[in-house]
């Protein structure tokens, strides 16, 4: 019987999110106390896979933080050098025994899209099938060239005008053993894997299966924020390990870890995962979609709401909204981060130097991790901090603040006699 595989893609450098990449790959961001990756994994598992394989890079730690599974075999494979996504395949080949899928490690419900192409391929006979979705910014994606069901080729980010269709690739792909044979006669470039797939095209039936379901992106870090939404909705299981205080206030789908000190008059409500050890001070708001991972402290009076905060972050008091934290974290009283414009309008970024929409109008900020945030700081929504930074006291962050700085605002003195 045929045994089909999943490889999962993991290496890469993953610059486009900054500063939550830096140092790690981004599936091993943590929501509800589980790494992104095993969400993925587990869906894979869910839709009958019981063989996977791990592309990723040198000290990823991920060999240490997947959960072993009875039954199932998981295969870590090193890629030494980010050479994009082709590379990263072809490292696979050895272990690759028939038909396999290729997928990004957060598609969370992949077996949504995993069994309606199984069964495309074995209803057609055509060993490769691939995930198409219809868009109306073709500029942005790889566009299928179709005859009906049948792929005939793939164009990178076609101008609108020249798109030859309306449907883009979505990044789960069904492939054969052998279509290793057409990408290594290709000379690797960055789009070399989509080169093979039109060169395989050509000789081969590939057919297509398309979705109009939302699938899963994490392009850019923002992301993550409506990622954990979806997650905490799907996979949030309420319950409480530690007696919180009796004047606390407990409402709505709640996940509190042991050992977690949950101080007089705080109130949590909505969907919220807080973590082991953590402590919530007196009067402090956590609601709506908040994450907060073990060994976390959130001081009196502090109001968090639609965050992300990885593990041993420590805030003194303030309003963090719409944000991501990063692990290791201190941010002192008095943080302030502005999460929407006075204008109300899009909120853009900078991303590589290029400013970008993120088609929200609610975005705080986004903090690297072993960074410092003296008291009564504040950010402007959208900027990013990198990692290991020191943001004084009484400064208002405006801009990106690359990693590894030193950031303060020069306050003037002046003291001098009364009339």
């Amino acid at each position: 019987m045929q045994q089909i595989q999943a490889v999962i893609l993991c290496a890469g450098r993953s610059s486009r999110f900054w500063p939550l990449s830096e140092e790690s790959h981004k599936s091993t961001i943590k929501i509800m106390g589980r790494p992104l990756i095993e969400y993925t994994i587990d869906s894979i598992i869910n839709s009958g896979i019981k063989d996977i394989i791990l592309i990723e890079q040198n000290n990823s730690g991920l060999k240490d933080t997947i959960e072993k599974r009875p039954g199932i075999k998981i295969s870590h494979v090193i890629q030494k050098a980010p050479k994009g996504m082709g590379n990263a395949l072809k490292q696979a080949e050895p272990h690759i025994k028939d038909q396999f899928f290729v997928l990004n490690p957060y598609h969370h419900n992949a077996e949504k899209y995993i069994t309606p192409m199984l069964k495309k391929s074995k209803d057609t006979g055509s060993q490769m099938i691939l995930l198409g979705a219809p868009t109306t910014t073709p500029e942005n994606y790889g566009i299928f060239k179709l005859d009906g069901d049948i792929a005939k080729s793939i164009t990178e980010k076609p101008k609108k005008q020249d798109a030859p269709t309306n449907t883009r690739v979505i990044g789960i792909y069904l492939l054969p053993k052998d279509f290793f044979k057409t990408y290594n006669k290709i000379t690797e470039h960055e789009y070399s894997f989509e080169e093979a797939l039109t060169n395989y095209m050509k000789e081969n039936t590939v057919r297509i299966t398309t979705t109009k379901e939302p699938t899963p992106t994490l392009k850019y870090p923002w992301h993550l924020l409506e990622f954990t939404k979806t997650l905490m909705e799907r996979n949030l299981k309420p319950h409480i390990h530690s007696t919180p205080d009796k004047t606390a206030t407990i409402k709505g789908k709640i996940h509190i870890g042991k050992n977690t000190k949950i101080y007089e008059n705080a109130l949590i409500k909505g969907h919220v995962y807080i973590g082991d050890n953590c402590i919530i001070g007196n009067n402090a708001i956590i609601r709506d979609y908040t994450d907060i991972e073990a060994g976390s402290m959130i001081g009196a009076n502090s109001e968090i709401t639609r965050t992300i905060i990885q593990k041993n972050t420590h805030i003194h008091s303030g309003f963090i909204g719409d944000t991501i934290i990063a692990e290791n974290t201190k941010i002192g009283a008095g943080i302030i981060t502005a999460n929407k414009k006075i204008d109300r309008t899009e909120i853009k970024t900078t991303v590589k130097g290029k400013k970008t929409p993120t088609n929200l109008t609610s975005l705080g900020a986004i903090i690297g991790k072993d960074t410092t945030l003296g008291i009564n700081a504040s950010t402007m929504p959208g900027v990013m901090i990198g990692s290991n930074t020191i943001i004084g006291s009484n400064t208002e962050v405006s801009e990106n603040i690359e990693s590894g700085t030193i950031h303060y605002t020069e306050h003037k003195k002046i003291t001098k006699k009364r009339r």
